[in-house]
């Protein structure tokens, strides 16, 4: 079996808040993409909510997606599917604890193949609120588009992206 060898290709850490922000140039060198997410939501009344991931910023995006997340007292899963954007959950707002901030493992093997693209992810946010949904998700889904994934934009679904968010992307490659 291969070893997998891990490249940093982009890293952005926040100065100042951003409702988005651009990965571009990513190069098409690599077998698979990891984008390393630690971010949190300046919306002062939103517990953990989703950010919206767009491969080539496209605005036409058709995907499906399958999640499971904890909520109290109960995990529970729903499928999601349609055009627009591909929601990624686990980013913290201000109704949750102070300066705590979700962590997010994006995974796009095969990017730069010609068959539409799978995309799975892992999010653990902050959880200290008993009715809140969506703080630990696992989520995998299928990007109906065969272009190779050359940029990625992440938006925040609700207000913008505080100082301090960090997303790391890597290229991965067998060897």
């Amino acid at each position: 079996m291969p070893t997998p060898t891990y490249v940093a290709i982009a890293k952005t850490v926040l100065t100042t808040t951003q409702s988005s922000i651009t990965l571009n140039s990513i190069p098409s060198t690599y077998t698979d993409l990891l984008l390393v997410v630690s971010a949190r939501n300046d919306s002062a009344s939103v517990g953990i909510q989703n950010i919206r991931l767009r491969p080539n910023n496209s605005t036409s995006l058709v995907y499906s997606f399958t999640i499971g997340y904890s909520s109290p007292p109960n995990g529970a899963s729903t499928n999601s599917s349609g055009n627009n954007n591909i929601n990624i959950y686990g980013n913290p707002g201000g109704s949750t604890t102070a300066n705590t901030f979700g962590n997010i493992e994006i995974y796009i093997p095969n990017y730069t193949s010609s068959t539409n693209k799978p995309i799975s992810y892992t999010s653990v946010g902050e959880n200290n609120d008993a009715t809140m949904t969506f703080a630990n998700v696992i989520g995998a889904g299928l990007w109906s588009d065969t272009t190779t994934i050359s940029s990625i934009v992440l938006q925040s679904s609700s207000g913008s992206f505080v100082s301090g968010s960090r997303f790391d992307l890597y290229g991965i490659k067998n060897s």
